[in-house]
C-alpha cells in the first residue's frame, strides 16, 4: 500500500498509530485522504452510469484542499492516485461493478476497477475493488471517487471506502 513513509505524515486511512497526522517538516509534496464513515446506499439508476461515492471524513492532507466527497488539488505534478471500496448489492442476479477516479468530471481511465459481486451467507452480493495509478495532475483538478455497476439498482458502499493521493 501507498503513503507508508512512517518518516513524515504520508499514511493513509485507517492512520496508523505511528504516523502522525499534522503536516510535517517537509510537506513541499502534496497528499490527501478522504474516507467514509458507515454505510452508505447508492442508487444506480441507469446501468453503467457512474454516481459519486458519498466520502465524507477527512485523513492527512498538505497542499490539497479536502472538499466534501474530493479532493483539489492545489500543486501541478505526478500524482499516485489510490481507492478502495468494499460494497454489498441485494438482488436475485448478480451483478459487476466497476470504479474509477474522476479529475473535474472526466474519466482517468487509469483508475479503472472491476469485480464480480459474488454471493455471501446471506444470500446478498459483495466484492470489493482497489486501484493504484501513476496519473498527471493539474493545479485546480477536483478528484471524486466514483461507482457504476451493469445492473441498476442499490449499491452499498461499507464502512470502508477510501481515496488517496500523493504527489511523487
Amino acid at each position: 500500500m501507498i503513503f507508508e513513509n512512517y518518516n513524515c505524515c504520508r499514511c493513509c486511512y485507517p492512520v496508523k498509530p505511528q504516523c502522525p497526522i499534522s503536516p510535517c517538516d517537509d510537506d513541499s509534496n502534496a497528499y490527501g485522504t478522504i474516507y467514509n464513515v458507515g454505510d452508505t446506499a447508492l442508487t444506480i439508476a441507469t446501468p453503467n452510469s457512474y454516481v459519486p461515492v458519498t466520502l465524507n471524513a477527512q485523513g492527512p492532507a498538505s497542499n490539497t484542499l479536502v472538499l466534501p466527497n474530493a479532493i483539489r488539488i492545489n500543486q501541478a505534478g505526478t500524482y499516485v492516485v489510490y481507492y478502495r471500496i468494499n460494497l454489498n448489492a441485494t438482488g436475485t442476479a448478480s451483478q459487476t461493478a466497476t470504479a474509477a477516479v474522476f479529475a473535474n468530471g472526466n474519466l482517468i481511465a487509469p483508475t479503472t476497477s472491476s469485480t464480480a459481486l459474488v454471493t455471501t451467507a446471506e444470500g446478498n452480493y459483495a466484492g470489493s475493488l482497489t486501484a493504484q495509478a501513476i496519473v498527471q495532475l493539474n493545479a485546480g483538478d477536483t478528484l471524486s471517487l466514483q461507482l457504476t455497476s451493469d445492473t441498476a439498482g442499490a449499491l452499498t458502499v461499507t464502512d470502508y471506502a477510501t481515496l488517496s493521493v500523493q504527489q511523487l
